[in-house]
């Protein structure tokens, strides 16, 4: 039995020793590559006043450009934009990195139908291809070569981007130098530090300690304690290593992670034995750490706890993509195997205490619960403000596990604090009867168009700033009629969240109103996490017998529409994936005319007497540093390119809105088209300095950036509200009440809580004469009506 121990021991030391080998062994080849310290991004693009133009890329006519370094450090990575894709090409991409004397430093051949299967990153119009984890050692002022070359290609000629600039940048095509000419590119180097290191060192100390007191037993044993507490800090340095910027987050953060790694820990050492417990532990955060890596490379995005609800949709994928195994990866594959064998071996026992096994079960449950306690604290008190648009940007800044608990809390719609079910439904049917509900008059329209225009909204509302021409001139002719309603709508978003706008016109809500902190509600209606009201404009136009359609000309999975709508109803759903082309773009975007034009061609040949149409446009989003051939509106009081983009891209919204409506004054049918920004565009301080006289800004002024116009148009006469000033949350029952579909006790509620407070916004409140007054002021009697509200929409939403 000696004998047998003694070879355990033999063994797991043996093992450890292979760890400190591998581990300080990549220390001394690869001294400064064990975390990154610096990043520096290169980007090859262009301003909005440079040339741009697209060139085939050729069989066999390689493309050579120069790479330059400012920094030493290593070439980490190197993406390019390949456009104009055939979806029946072939062949192969080989992109390679030389060295001056053309040798190959590195290189990879990339098969073209990766970039149409959704492999890589997409946006409109081009797909991102990228190498990754290149590793070359770089120095200041070196000079290297990215070479692409297209082989075997049978079909069209897929582009690539240029840019007309004046700089030592050298592009050659075929051997033949391009004058002035640069590729659309970007590449990524990195300066290492030493976390790590320190890291890898600190365990090969502790093998060595075990390594001295293995012959003594007792000494020995007493030494386990170091491993049982150091495990989560170091399989915590193993995902950093391959997946993490851990030396970018500020170091609350990393010490949260580390917290909820020992709570995870803890949980898993209690409810089970403490070798069993060990074993979960070890293989769940080898399964995250190597996931999350072919995630990361795969979709550009790190795994999600969201992710849980697509599961079967990424196992049925996962096998259409090619697993690359590089150095640390295979490092990290050995060293968890070592951690396995070490606790399936019992190479370090743990300190037993001498207790009854009623005592055992006691403490153990004591672990478990106190784990749940502190995990869900973590959960419930943070106050992480998470990016909606990009969720990539919440894992840099606070962490994988800490952003990803967030996101936990964000996926529970709890009550809120002091709701009643039976109150709250009594404020509806008590506000339900309101009587003086106008609805649309004798004709009902044959077809209701709703159109939320992408950053769509006439920034004179901040304040005066001069430009060259108007830039809404058309839509600023339009005046209040029978026909025609304009006005303000009160949003909750600035710059990005379009589908927190989109449900609460679409549902009619308020998300000032939802405890999901900065998420979206779709993402609640997505995952299948509790009951949901699915009430909404579409299944009002379908009780009347509309046959509903949904457009949107970009990803057709973004803000998870493809799975919320048909859940609201909608029949069809068209997006880039499966229409729009040929269209027109304008920048990486279709169109609005364009996408306006496809309206009308789902009128044309509609099949049903009636056609409801809900559109979501791309052509005005950000970012506004995209270049563009000229500019149509100019700002005369300053010079900005990006406020001279957004503006031309409104103008040009302008007059995809007089085309469409211009068309559909023609038609004999009765139609109605409602039209509505999302949010405003986020533009730079410089710019609200200037039309808001000051660089602090007060509460009120503030509110004036989270406005967007809306217009309700129709080409018969009827009943309109015209509200100078509502929130985006009553426009669905108005638009219901104008085009005589059902009202619910909801609408009605909504109609008469808005004749009280027309707008509930990001700072304060107006009431029915448009008197603000910020959050901070308003008087007990107004704060325990929006908690009304609060109440009546929870009821509503989750009944």
């Amino acid at each position: 039995m000696k004998t047998e121990n003694h070879m355990r021991k033999q063994i797991v030391l043996l093992l450890l020793s292979t760890m400190l080998v591998i581990l300080i062994g990549y220390i001394f080849i690869y001294p400064d590559r064990m975390v990154t310290d610096t990043v520096v991004t290169t980007s090859y693009d262009a301003s909005s006043s440079e040339t741009t133009s697209k060139i085939p890329l050729e069989n066999d006519a390689e493309w050579l450009q120069t790479l330059t370094f400012s920094e030493s450090g290593f070439l980490d990575s190197v993406k390019m934009k390949v456009t104009d894709i055939p979806e029946s090409i072939s062949g192969d991409i080989k992109l390679s990195i030389l060295d001056t004397d053309r040798n190959v430093l590195y290189s990879e051949e990339i098969p073209c139908q990766r970039l149409i299967d959704g492999t890589y990153y997409q946006m409109s119009g081009f797909t991102e291809i990228a190498l990754y984890d290149i590793g070359i050692k770089v120095k200041k002022d070196d000079i290297l070569f990215l070479s692409c070359l297209l082989e075997k290609n049978e079909a069209e000629a897929p582009a690539l981007t240029v840019y007309q600039r004046k700089s030592d940048i050298k592009l050659w095509i075929s051997g033949v130098l391009q004058s002035g000419k640069m590729l659309r590119m970007s590449y990524c180097t990195v300066k290492k530090g030493q976390y790590y290191s320190v890291a890898v060192l600190l365990a090969g100390m502790i093998a060595l300690l075990l390594q001295i007191v293995r012959k003594r037993e007792e000494a020995f044993r007493k030494s386990a304690w170091i491993f049982e507490l150091a495990l989560p800090v170091f399989v915590l340095l193993l995902f950093a290593w391959i997946n993490g910027n851990i030396e970018y987050v500020k170091s609350i953060y990393v010490v949260t992670g580390i917290v909820l790694l020992y709570v995870i820990y803890l949980f898993l050492l209690g409810l089970f034995q403490v070798k069993i417990g060990e074993t979960l532990f070890v293989m769940i955060c080898l399964a995250v750490t190597l996931g999350n890596y072919y995630v990361q490379e795969f979709r550009g995005q790190p795994i999600m706890v969201t992710d849980i609800f697509s599961a079967e949709t990424a196992f049925t994928v996962a096998g259409n993509y090619v697993y690359t195994c590089s150095f640390p990866i295979l490092a990290v594959v050995i060293i968890y195997a070592l951690l396995y064998i070490t606790i399936i071996y019992n190479g370090f026992p743990v300190l037993k205490l001498h207790i009854k096994k009623r005592q055992e079960i006691v403490i153990r449950s004591l672990i478990v619960l106190g784990s749940c306690g502190v995990f869900w604290g973590i959960c419930y008190f943070s106050k992480l403000n998470l990016s909606g648009w990009d969720i990539n940007e919440s894992f840099e800044k606070y962490g994988w596990l800490y952003t990803n608990t967030k996101l936990i809390k964000n996926f529970t719609n709890t009550a809120p604090e002091g709701y009643a079910e039976g109150l709250a439904r009594k404020f509806i049917e008590e506000n339900a009867s309101y009587t003086e509900v106008e609805e649309g008059g004798d004709k009902i329209p044959q077809n209701l168009i709703v159109i939320m225009d992408e950053s769509f909204s006439d920034l004179s509302v901040l304040g005066e700033f001069r430009t060259n021409q108007e830039v809404l001139p058309y839509f600023n002719s339009l005046s209040n009629n029978d026909r025609i309603e304009k006005g303000w709508l009160g949003v909750r978003v600035l710059g990005s969240g379009t589908a927190v706008t989109e449900w609460e016109v679409l549902a009619e809500g308020n998300s000032a109103f939802l405890e999901i902190g900065s998420l979206y509600p779709y993402n609640l209606l997505a995952s299948g996490l509790g009951k949901y009201n699915y009430e909404n404009l579409c299944t009002a136009a379908r009780k009347k017998d509309y046959y509903p359609i949904a457009m949107h000309p970009f990803n057709g999975a973004n803000y998870n529409r493809d799975k919320v709508y048909p859940l609201m109803g909608f029949q069809k759903y068209y997006n880039i994936d499966n229409y729009y082309e040929g269209d027109e773009w304008i920048r990486w975007c279709v169109s609005d005319k364009s996408d306006f034009k496809r309206i009308i061609e789902q009128y044309e040949n509609k099949e049903t007497d009636k056609l409801f149409v809900f559109n979501v446009t791309m052509q005005n989003h950000g970012s506004y540093s995209y270049p563009m051939e000229s500019y149509d509106i100019v700002a005369q009081d300053m010079e900005s390119e990006e406020l001279n983009s957004y503006l031309t891209l409104a103008h040009y919204t302008d007059q995809a809105i007089e085309y469409l409506l211009e068309y559909f004054s023609k038609v004999e049918e009765p139609t109605m088209i409602v039209l509505f920004g999302d949010h405003q565009p986020n533009m730079t301080d410089d710019f609200y300095e200037k039309v808001f006289g000051a660089s602090d800004i007060t509460e009120q002024q503030d509110e004036t950036r989270y406005v967007t116009p809306y217009l309700i148009w129709s080409n018969y006469d009827r009943i309109t509200y015209n509200r100078p000033y509502i929130n985006a949350g009553y426009l669905g029952a108005i638009i219901k009440a104008e085009a005589g579909l059902e009202l619910t006790e909801w609408d009605r509620y909504l109609l008469h809580v808005m004749d009280e407070y027309p707008v509930i916004g990001k700072n304060g409140i107006f009431d029915k004469e448009y008197n603000y007054t910020a959050y901070e002021d308003i008087t007990e009697e107004e704060s325990e009506e929006l908690n009304k509200m609060k109440y009546a929409q929870y009821y509503w939403w989750t009944n």
